[in-house]
């Protein structure tokens, strides 16, 4: 058993998180309707969650098992392996650019997405330039995980944390936005500074992690495939996946997507709408779910199969090898939503936080949403076992513009340094990091961060 941690040291923190959810099952009370029982979780009822946990977040799963399919099908080709040298080797005395280009390029998104877990899609690509070009697997981890955490500290538009916050507590994406755009700013500027700092040691005597060169080292292929048009759906698939998951109607009050899928669905061939009938149910761009996307990736999995003469025989292998090399971070993160369903299901914590507030506080609201985001996962679970209690209990005395920008920055907070934080043991389980040397080398960005939080929260107070 004491091996078994050793190797998978991420597994064993966010473990401990488990086993604390399903103590307090034990230990607290959970009110219902009025009154206020023991429902302790028991050895069936714990096999019970993780069936519902699997369920409940298959698409979740299967979109990381199909991304890793796609890129072992794209290592199959000449012009993946071209593709990766040429940009390596245009950036190779510039390499601090490209670690900015990725930067940027991930925190942006990840804070306008409808659903960061469609930004899992380019993480491959951007690691293994990183890593062709001499950086350390510690770099490649802040320049892509990293920032995409800076646009959950700092979600302007994402549907995953501010979204549910905005429909929560039925406000606006631009209520206060100056100071999530400041949250944003100034968190992304702490965390260039740390990763080039961090770029400037990287050596190439790094111990080698065979996770992590089965994921983003790619070799030349030992059969030559042709390339015939994969660069253009390697773009096009790139584009469309950016364009689809930006909330362009919700967020922008933008009507070209909604146009343009309307016009889709009304087009006509001999008097029948063919296309529409042809690819089935479609949502226009903006409100794609992960089933969508996965069934974009796999289309174009197919034609770069038919365009390069991939056999079906090594087209399907390439997608089972790919689950193969992600059963790890599969793991580590099944585990991650473990925590969260039984706090759903057995929401005994939300007793001690209830506890911890006599007088509604905007500080001590804050303490106990950075808490609640660590057993909560995500935003949903967390405002549920939290913050709807506050609103329930001292409405009159509460400013819900302001109790949004706290939970989203205490929850962003927490997704630094949380074991239940999915974005942070997913990449760090990705690039092989154990957590607690994740901790140990980035304490003082962590603590910058904090402080930074705790000026906000000052700040908007004050309203």
């Amino acid at each position: 058993m004491k091996k078994f941690f050793e190797k998978n040291n991420l597994i064993k923190w966010t473990g401990l998180v488990l086993i604390l959810t399903v103590l307090f099952s034990w230990i607290f009370k959970i009110s219902v309707e009025g009154t206020a029982e023991f429902y302790r979780i028991g050895v069936l009822d714990f096999f019970t969650i993780g069936v519902i946990g699997v369920n409940s977040y298959a698409a979740i799963f299967t979109m990381i098992i199909v991304i890793a399919g796609f890129y072992e099908l794209m290592k199959k080709t000449n012009f993946y392996k071209r593709m990766i040298e040429t940009v390596s080797s245009t950036f190779k005395k510039q390499g601090d650019m490209f670690i900015l280009i990725t930067m940027l390029f991930f925190a942006i998104l990840s804070a306008l997405f409808i659903d960061t877990f469609a930004l899992l899609f380019f993480v491959p690509f951007f690691i293994s330039v990183i890593l062709e070009l001499k950086y350390d697997r510690f770099t490649a981890f802040l320049a892509t995980f990293g920032s995409i955490l800076v646009g959950t500290i700092g979600s302007l538009y994402n549907g995953n944390y501010v979204g549910q916050l905005v429909s929560v507590l039925e406000n606006t994406y631009k209520d206060n936005a100056i100071y999530r755009f400041g949250l944003f700013a100034v968190a992304f500027i702490m965390l260039v500074v740390f990763t080039l700092m961090q770029a400037k040691k990287s050596s190439k005597k790094e111990p080698t992690s065979e996770i992590a060169d089965e994921l983003f080292v790619v070799e030349k292929p030992k059969k030559e495939k042709k390339a015939i048009g994969s660069v253009i759906i390697f773009v096009l698939l790139s584009i469309v996946v950016i364009i689809a998951a930006i909330q362009w109607g919700s967020a922008f009050n933008a009507t070209w997507a909604a146009s343009l899928h309307n016009w889709f669905n009304e087009l006509t061939i001999a008097g029948e709408p063919l296309l529409k009938h042809l690819v089935g149910y479609n949502a226009e761009f903006g409100t794609w779910d992960l089933f969508n996307f996965q069934a974009l990736i796999l289309f174009a999995s197919a034609l770069i199969a038919i365009g390069s003469r991939i056999s079906l025989s090594d087209f399907i292998d390439s997608f089972v090898e790919g689950m193969k090399k992600v059963a790890k971070p599969l793991m580590v993160i099944f585990v991650v939503f473990f925590i969260r369903t039984v706090v759903y299901y057995y929401p005994a914590i939300q007793t001690v936080f209830d506890g911890m507030m006599k007088e509604f506080n905007y500080f001590v609201a804050a303490f106990i949403g950075f808490f609640a985001s660590i057993f909560g996962v995500d935003v949903q679970n967390t405002w549920a076992i939290s913050g709807a209690r506050m609103v329930s209990a001292f409405e009159p005395a509460i400013n819900k513009n302001t109790l949004s920008v706290i939970f989203q920055s205490v929850y962003g907070l927490a997704q630094f340094v949380a074991p239940s934080s999915v974005f942070l043991m997913l990449g760090l389980s990705f690039l092989d990091i154990p957590y607690t040397t994740w901790l140990k080398k980035s304490w003082k960005l962590i603590v910058g961060l904090l402080i930074l939080v705790i000026v906000v929260i000052g700040l908007v107070t004050q309203l």
